[in-house]
């Protein structure tokens, strides 16, 4: 059974690394993440086990990935922003939350290919988005988002995005618009996150 389980993640690899040279995939991050393991959190939950004996604890450290400040929504934008580029856009568009990390993470791609980037940000309780807040929104700011679009809660997110595209194209540019949780069902995904070592991930 492992003979035949690695054979199979072996091919796996193999088609992974072929299908990830036809797409194309801008890359921001320069090696894969280590894993370490955590051994005051492993002898903490070993104390809990029956017999003092318990599992040893690892973490993936998609924390030093690439971009601002890293995670795993960095695997995604290798893919988005490279297709972007490729349709000749000049400006990401993107929705969230107020204080998003998708947001904040399609804006540093943005900034690292030389594009503009809008955001439609769902303000789900009322009077929750603050310009001037801390934590995201103040990076949102100093890293130069060109314009936030604030809309309430339960809006159509797409048609939110559509319009502030056509806003763009109005301006003789061309936007790029994916909301956060397509791409996070997409079958990509997990390409972008074997690519970048996480192997167990697909088994």
């Amino acid at each position: 059974m492992r003979l035949w389980r690695r054979s199979i993640e072996a091919l796996s690899l193999e088609l992974i690394e072929w299908i990830c040279l036809v797409f194309r995939v801008a890359s921001y991050t320069h090696a894969p993440t280590p894993i370490e393991l955590l051994p005051h959190f492993t002898k903490a939950l070993a104390a809990s086990c029956p017999g003092g004996v318990g599992p040893e604890i690892w973490i993936k450290r998609d924390d030093l990935l690439g971009l601002f400040p890293g995670g795993n929504k960095t695997r995604k934008l290798e893919f988005l922003a490279a297709d972007a580029l490729a349709q000749g856009a000049d400006t990401l568009i993107t929705c969230g939350a107020p204080q998003s990390n998708h947001c904040r993470i399609t804006l540093s791609a943005a900034v690292k290919e030389g594009l503009k980037c809008r955001f439609v940000i769902e303000e789900r309780v009322p009077g929750s988005y603050r310009k001037d807040a801390g934590g995201n929104n103040f990076m949102f700011e100093l890293m130069g988002v060109e314009a936030i679009t604030v809309v309430p809660g339960g809006s159509d997110m797409g048609a939110a995005m559509s319009k502030v595209a056509q806003e763009v194209a109005s301006l003789g540019r061309k936007g790029y618009t994916h909301p956060g949780w397509r791409f996070e069902r997409d079958w990509r995904v997990g390409l972008c996150r074997v690519r970048a070592g996480n192997a167990a991930a697909m088994v």
